[in-house]
């Protein structure tokens, strides 16, 4: 998802200094790059550079380079210093516009479905079911499709309510196959959407395997 703005972007000169002010850090801690961009691909695992990036995550006012940060932090080897940061991302209010908050927040939510980690269950386990998030929680969703925790195929089952978020919860459930499942599903096949009623007979057929 890109995002396009639909209000004015903050000063540019104020954009520009804490881009520059980025690229600082990294430069300090090892990474010349001309632009987050270009970090990200890079082809090296800037682990090394995650806590600076994640640093930077609360402090931007520019919702390009707020983007820029999260994609740069949407790297599995971002798990351990970026997750928590990510997930109090995930819930701030970026810029009082509301279409791009959204969008912000979506790609938060992609970053948390790359660092997905058990540890944090409860919390993106909350993030999943508030509905006050709207659209936005879709890849968190997905991201529980890599859960083992014993709660995870049950939050998914009660998504299936949740049109914001019912296809991701599918495609997750996929991946976990719990039998639980089976029903609900069912009930779900004469979906209006033709995409919903094939991604459900996808799942339906993997847990009949």
């Amino acid at each position: 998802m890109t995002i396009t703005p639909s209000t004015p972007a903050p000063d540019p000169d104020e954009a520009a200094a804490q881009a520059a002010a980025i690229l600082d850090d990294l430069r300090n801690a090892g990474y010349v790059v001309a632009s987050l961009h270009d970090l990200r691909e890079s082809g090296t695992r800037y682990q090394d550079a995650v806590p600076v990036l994640a640093s930077w995550l609360p402090r931007v006012t520019d919702f390009g380079l707020h983007e820029s940060l999260l994609r740069a932090l949407t790297v599995p080897f971002a798990k351990q210093a970026a997750l928590q940061p990510v997930i109090d991302d995930f819930t701030r209010t970026y810029t009082g516009s509301e279409a791009i908050d959204i969008e912000l927040r979506w790609v938060a939510g992609n970053a948390l479905e790359v660092l997905w980690q058990d540890t944090a269950f409860d919390q993106l386990r909350d993030l999943c079911v508030a509905t006050r998030w709207g659209r936005a929680r879709q890849m968190v969703v997905l991201g529980m499709g890599k859960s083992k925790h014993l709660d995870a195929a049950d939050t998914l089952i009660g998504l299936l309510d949740d049109d914001d978020v019912r296809l991701h919860a599918v495609q997750a459930l996929r991946k976990l196959r719990p039998a639980a499942a089976r029903e609900p599903l069912a009930r779900l096949r004469d979906h209006h959407d033709g995409v919903m009623r094939k991604e459900i007979d996808k799942t339906l057929a993997k847990l009949a395997d």
